[in-house]
């Protein structure tokens, strides 16, 4: 985008420096040596090893994020609950849990809670709030036995004593 503004400033000036003063050549000489220049920089700054500060794209990532894929007013509580569980879970990070509510028999729904990719929860909603509530608790308790067991199973890769040479 630079490299486009600098190309127009340059047509600009070019065309102002010909028009008011066609007899001399001095500003003609002198735009492209600013415009050398600055084509020098650019390329300079192309060619420049990447500063310790720049963010690779490929390393961002969304940490604790829930997302909603509920459809009545009973699974839209479940996951509120659950979110407000979730919210409070400290130490954990680099995972992120999805809510599904399916349809099931006659006017059931089934509840899911999958944590990336991994099913964790599942059972029908019922109605009353107080039950969702436990549902939600229950659910919150099932995802933190999980992510702990994930987590304790990557400690125990990275220790020293698995690795070897597998002979």
């Amino acid at each position: 985008m630079k490299f486009f503004y600098t190309i127009c400033t340059y047509i600009f000036i070019s065309q102002i420096g010909w028009s008011q003063q066609e007899g001399k050549d001095t500003l003609q000489k002198t735009v492209p040596i600013v415009l050398q220049n600055l084509i020098h920089q650019l390329t300079d700054q192309k060619n420049a090893p990447k500063t310790a500060d720049a963010i690779d794209p490929n390393d961002l990532e969304i940490d604790g994020i829930v997302i909603d894929e509920t459809i009545s007013k009973s699974g839209r509580e479940f996951y509120e609950l659950f979110y407000k569980h979730w919210n409070t879970l400290t130490g954990y990070s680099g995972f992120s849990a999805i809510v599904v509510e399916k349809p099931y028999r006659l006017n059931n729904t089934l509840i899911e809670v999958t944590l990336d990719d991994n099913l964790v929860y599942q059972a029908m909603v019922q109605r009353r709030y107080d039950l969702i509530e436990e549902m939600a608790q229950q659910a919150i308790s099932y995802v933190t036995t999980h992510m702990e067991q994930l987590q304790n199973t990557q400690k125990a890769l990275e220790e020293g004593d698995l690795s070897g040479n597998g002979i």
